[in-house]
């Protein structure tokens, strides 16, 4: 798929997945197989049909390994450490990448295994604005335990995290782990980071600070959620079932 100038794609794959119980006590999260592939190739097969400048994958627990398995399956893709992250949050891990980013910025975490019919949706959403992607519907195959509150419908006002799937107020969507920074806004978003990170570098916060250097983000209604998420050996069951019904989305990999 084209798109106008130098694309980045960032995999945020630093965490040990320690929900995941047994499954990641020798690797990490990143390396647990759905239906035989790890995670880590999904996300990284998904990327490509974006056509990007550069791919660019975050590790930090069980590096090593990490870094052995993308040097024999996908040599092509820059591999960037966050040796912080057992005390950091994944807007830091996304910071280490700070010097690999060329022209635009999209991101999302590791454990959202997408599906193909969610390339042409987002993808619209790459354009002049920096993007949050956030969803007016759930799906089983998500836990969407967050809401985007926003201002005019449009644009992002607070992020609001809850202990269950919130019911939605008009303006409001469901979170996602997904978003695009415009070339334009890179530099400020990476320094919004590094004021964050003094406190706690949230998606929140960042934004926060982003925002109060006069820059805004826009909310981008993917409608219905594009990925199955894995988080917890329940979520693992749950895409592992639902990528043997819709095995069309995945055949990418």
């Amino acid at each position: 798929m084209e798109h106008g100038g130098n694309l980045s794609i960032v995999i945020l794959a630093a965490g040990p997945g320690s929900r995941l119980g047994e499954l990641t006590k020798e690797k990490s999260k990143a390396l647990v197989s759905v239906q035989g592939v790890p995670l880590v190739l999904y996300a990284i097969a998904w990327a490509r049909l974006f056509s990007p400048t550069k791919i660019i994958v975050v590790g930090g627990s069980h590096y090593d390994l990490l870094r052995d398995v993308l040097g024999e399956k996908t040599p092509d893709v820059a591999l960037v450490e966050n040796k912080e992250w057992a005390t950091s949050r994944r807007m830091e891990s996304l910071y280490s990448t700070k010097d690999e980013i060329l022209g635009g910025l999209f991101f999302f975490d590791v454990d959202y295994i997408m599906r193909r019919e969610g390339v042409g949706p987002i993808h619209k959403g790459f354009g002049d604005e920096t993007t949050y992607f956030a969803t007016s519907t759930t799906s089983p195959e998500t836990t969407q335990d967050g809401e985007v509150v926003t201002e005019d419908g449009r644009f992002v006002k607070d992020i609001v995290t809850h202990t269950s799937v919130p019911v939605l107020n008009p303006g409001e969507f469901y979170v996602s782990a997904l978003m695009y920074i415009s070339e334009k806004d890179v530099a400020t978003f990476f320094d919004a980071i590094h004021t964050a990170s003094v406190e706690k570098a949230s998606t929140k916060n960042v934004l926060d600070h982003f925002k109060k250097s006069g820059r805004r983000v826009m909310v981008y209604d993917l409608k219905e959620p594009y990925w199955a998420e894995v988080d917890t050996r329940e979520e693992l069951t749950r895409a592992e079932a639902f990528i043997e019904s819709h095995q069309e989305s995945f055949n990418y990999v």
